[in-house]
């Protein structure tokens, strides 16, 4: 059986991370609507989004990524 505790600290470690950059952008948000009518995005949203995927790349390259803010239909 595979163990899942490396992936679970990286995502705990990365949420948090990606929580602080969002926390720094609180009085600067700028919300806008995504392509297609998909709904709104804000920059935390976008900045969040990029960050946890590039990391997720970075330590799990063969993995493949499924993302609300960068999903392309």
């Amino acid at each position: 059986m595979h163990s899942l505790y490396k992936e679970l600290t990286i995502a705990q470690e990365l949420a948090i991370y990606a929580g602080k950059l969002i926390i720094k952008l609180q009085k600067k948000i700028i919300i806008q609507q995504k392509p297609n009518n998909e709904g709104p995005v804000t920059n935390a949203d976008l900045l969040a989004d990029e960050f946890i995927c590039n990391k997720i790349k970075q330590k799990f390259p063969n993995d493949n990524i499924i993302s609300e803010e960068s999903y392309k239909s």
